[in-house]
Order: structure tokens, then sequence, then C-alpha cells
């Protein structure tokens, strides 16, 4: 397992217990942006057909311009604190750069697609980081 995982760091309840809180929250977030997609979407089918003309922005598109790796990278953080190995350490923030990038070849092509509306759109929400003021709006969004 050792040299899988790399080293264990050893159980602590100071990584388990915010591991299963932030793991808690995407479960609970996962819901509210799959109410704004279909499921084909949300299970990474092409969010855009080459005929549709339509920038989403409503719904967790109002928090962050990628709601969903931002899901998947909060779900990598918790699970990376509840193995709490090296390894799985190492393997999330690759996988959280590797989002970053993904996004970014993401958002060059929507700028092409979408021209000025994407760019003011990018100018008002955040990539991937939700601000203190987003996160609110997704908590009432959530309650609706």
């Amino acid at each position: 397992r050792e040299l899988l995982l790399g080293p264990d760091l050893g159980f602590s309840w100071l990584t388990v217990i915010p591991g299963v809180l932030i793991y808690a929250v995407f479960i609970w977030l996962s819901k509210s942006v799959r109410a704004h997609l279909s499921l084909s979407t949300f299970a990474g089918v092409p969010e855009i057909k080459n005929n549709s003309q339509c920038l989403i922005t409503e719904g967790p598109y109002t928090v962050v311009r990628h709601p969903r790796y931002t899901l998947v990278i909060v779900g990598i953080i918790g699970w990376c604190l509840v193995c709490n190995f090296l390894g799985t350490y190492l393997v999330g923030v690759a996988a959280i750069l590797g989002f970053y990038f993904i996004a970014a070849l993401e958002e060059r092509e929507l700028r092409q697609r979408f021209g000025q509306a994407y760019f003011d759109y990018q100018e008002k929400v955040p990539q991937l980081i939700p601000t203190l003021t987003g996160l609110v709006s997704l908590f009432r969004l959530r309650k609706a």
C-alpha cells in the first residue's frame, strides 16, 4: 500500500473531521449544480453543442464559471484530508492543477464562441474559486 499511496501520515481527527465536512459540502452543493444541468452535462458530456449559442450564466454559474470543476476540487480536498496519505495529496494537487489547465482551454473556446458576452461574464464571475458573496448567494439558491 505504501508503494502506491506513499507514506501514511497517520490518522488524525484534525484532518478527518474537516475532510468529512468538506466532502459533505461537496455532496450538498452537487445537488445545486445538478439542478441546473442535464444529467449528461453533469456527467461530463460537452456542455455546448456546436449549434447552440446560449451562454449559461444562472444558478451556480453566477458563483463560478466552472462549477463542476470547483465541486470536484472541493471533493478532492475533502478526500485527501480523510485519507491522509502523501500520495493522495500529490495526486490531488496534480488533479487540481489539471482542472485549472482544462478550464483555461475551455475558456479560450468560450471566448471565441460567445465573444464580448463571455468577456463580460469573465469580469463578473470568478473562474474556480468563489467569492464570499458568491458562496452566500449559492446557499440562498440551494435553499430555494
